[in-house]
């Protein structure tokens, strides 16, 4: 694959799931609910579910701690901005260090990739909710 198409898919994901797990389903299910806890527990396990195919049974607690930690970070702030900025960062940086070392890349990368997102979020969500910035979905949810 070229690289542009990588680094385009990995920018398309990286919106994607941080809008679908993160905004839209947790604003969605706690107003359905009623619980914001509810809707980021289940909105974590869809996540892990979603990313064992690709990612295999092995990887399942550092990606279910990086997903909650993640909405909880946007339950926290109801920002998006930060997470997707982290998410599309980890990613090319976690694609760089497997092109470099493509024999123990996978299973080590997965884990290291996911803890280094959930620190990198953390910190952007801090200074992003100081400089204003935000992508926010929850004023644009309607009472079911």
């Amino acid at each position: 694959m070229p690289w542009w198409y990588i680094v385009l898919m990995i920018i398309v994901f990286g919106f994607a799931k941080e809008i679908l797990f993160c905004g839209f389903v947790i604003e969605r299910l706690s107003s359905i609910t009623g619980h914001m806890w509810m809707a980021c527990l289940i909105s974590t396990a869809a996540l892990t579910i979603a990313y064992v195919p690709n990612w295999g049974w092995d990887a399942t607690p550092s990606t279910f701690s990086a997903g909650l930690i993640a909405v909880l970070l946007y339950a926290w702030f109801r920002d998006l901005t930060p997470l997707i900025v982290a998410h599309i960062t980890t990613n090319i940086v976690g694609y760089v260090l497997m092109e470099m070392d493509k024999q123990n890349a996978a299973s080590a990368l997965t884990h290291s990739e996911d803890s280094c997102m959930s620190a990198l979020a953390l910190c952007l969500c801090i200074n992003f909710s100081k400089l204003g910035c935000s992508l926010r979905l929850d004023r644009c949810t309607s009472e079911p």
